[in-house]
């Protein structure tokens, strides 16, 4: 098969220039900042320099992908030189407006601690404010940047010039369109980031529980890029000195708060624990008052778990903080309410600083793992785990048999879940924190055998309630272990749902 291979040469060029300004920008933003990265082993500095290649590659992809295909699909013909000097003013354009926005990332970071996201969506609905800002604040450093890769593109298009007058030799037809449809391929891949479960998204750049090295992974055309792609909720917000009444009133503090105009601000000296205990947090998946029987659920669902509430303390009153499971653990997780139309997880706020529970047990010496039994990357947890530093995230592909032990649908049935959360609280370094997420109990409510089924098909709500006694049966297959472990006396269990 015969290659295209002006295109291809023009193309590759073009990409490596924009990705070679892409990773001066990362090494500008290290050198300026570098005071965050003290203590950063250098392997790791090192990966999140070449992570940030693949979320360069996305949003150049995400935005040249259509020029670098028109560009292969018309130099065959006799106006090659006209289509590439339209393709070459539009990726300028969109390459200097990439620029521009960078150069002003580099400058706004500092204030707000994480790369440009939704202020570009408010600079859309209402762009005097901003504007102003940037004239008075960012102008000059701005212009000094901006005119060095004008430079830069000005030598670029020297060089282009002298690769578009290149002869061209004809290729045919169908080679033409096979190369079109591996660059369609490859750009499709490129924008989405690969061939993971989930799209690339800004919390993909957090590996570990430092901030700065995800930070330094991402940029700023690309965290701007996805707030645009995000449906904006719309927020109806309280006058903020009503707003600071209620608050005050609802938590119970003072009339003055401690830090005027934070009322949840408050700074607690926690003196160590000389013999910390292991935390335990079982999360069971559409856990709810309907299903439970001391809280009036049907007779003989959750018997176990009726008989821990006896056994244990039972809080019977607490509200919910979202609808789904992605509110439910960042609520639980760090204590970030649910917001109208988003989600804390696979957001732009994931970039912003944050305090959660896996990091303060940490800093007391804990040992943290995060067990969920859907396919890696589902709902981002993966992630979300790594952004939070937890030291393990056990997931459907790390259990010995990952398609046996499975339903249909989500991943590794409860018991077999329960099973291995014994087993890593037994083998773990003490003290440890693990955080459990269940799954079984959601539609299409599957059960790993026909004899778990407690109630007949005949009665109405069948297959949801044994889903949900077949869920409390492993809860409580569970407790039986753990009652005969060696660390069932210095372990405290939290079970709520999500």
């Amino acid at each position: 098969m015969r290659l295209n291979r002006w295109a291809w040469r023009l193309l590759v060029a073009q990409a490596a220039v924009l990705l070679a300004v892409f990773t001066l920008f990362r090494l500008v933003f290290l050198l300026m900042y570098r005071g965050e990265f003290t203590g950063a082993p250098a392997a790791e500095l090192l990966l999140s320099l070449l992570a940030g290649l693949r979320f360069d590659a996305s949003v150049l992809a995400a935005y040249l992908g259509l020029p670098a295909l028109v560009v292969l699909l018309l130099s065959p013909w006799g106006y090659r030189q006209a289509v590439y000097w339209v393709q070459f003013a539009l990726v300028a354009a969109l390459a200097m407006a990439m620029f521009v926005l960078m150069s002003i990332d580099l400058f706004y970071y500092p204030f707000v601690g994480r790369r440009i996201s939704f202020e570009v969506v408010a600079m859309a609905n209402d762009w005097r404010p901003i504007a102003v800002l940037i004239l008075r604040a960012y102008l000059l450093p701005t212009i000094v940047i901006v005119a060095l890769l004008i430079g830069l593109l000005a030598l670029a298009v020297w060089r282009f010039r002298r690769l578009a007058a290149r002869p061209y030799a004809p290729v045919p037809w169908w080679s033409q369109a096979v190369q079109a449809v591996a660059l369609a391929v490859l750009m499709a891949l490129a924008a989405r980031g690969g061939l993971q479960v989930k799209p690339l998204a800004e919390n993909m750049a957090f590996r570990t529980g430092n901030l700065a090295l995800g930070h330094l992974s991402l940029n700023a055309a690309f965290t701007a890029t996805k707030a645009f792609g995000r449906r904006q909720g719309e927020y109806h917000l309280l006058p903020e000195p009503r707003a600071l009444e209620v608050t005050e009133r609802l938590l119970g503090l003072p009339t003055v708060p401690a830090e005027p105009g934070y009322p949840l601000w408050r700074r607690v000296e926690v003196p160590p624990v000389p013999h910390p205990r292991n935390l335990v947090v079982i999360v069971i998946e559409s856990f709810s008052p309907q299903m439970i029987g001391v809280m009036g659920g049907p007779a003989g669902v959750t018997p176990h778990f009726d008989q821990l509430t006896r056994e244990g303390m039972f809080f019977p009153e607490f509200y919910a903080s979202g609808t789904r499971s992605l509110e439910g653990i960042a609520a639980l997780l760090t204590g970030y309410p649910a917001l109208p139309n988003s989600a804390l997880i696979g957001s732009s706020l994931e970039q912003n600083a944050m305090t959660s529970l896996s990091f303060i047990l940490k800093s007391q010496g804990y040992r943290t793992v995060f067990l969920h039994g859907a396919y890696r990357g589902s709902m981002w947890f993966d992630h979300f785990a790594a952004r939070h530093g937890f030291d393990r995230y056990i997931a459907k592909e790390d259990f010995p048999d990952p398609q046996g032990m499975s339903d249909s649908m989500w991943g590794i049935f409860d018991h077999y879940a329960l099973e291995r959360l014994h087993q890593e609280l037994e083998s773990s370094p003490k003290p440890v924190f693990a955080f459990f997420f269940s799954l079984s109990s959601h539609t299409p409510y599957e059960l790993p055998d026909p004899k778990f089924a407690k109630f007949p098909a005949s009665e109405p709500g069948a297959k949801i309630l044994n889903s949900f006694a077949y869920t409390d049966d492993a809860l409580g297959q569970f407790f039986d272990l753990a009652r005969r472990s060696n660390y069932w006396k210095d372990t405290v269990f939290i079970i709520t749902g999500d």
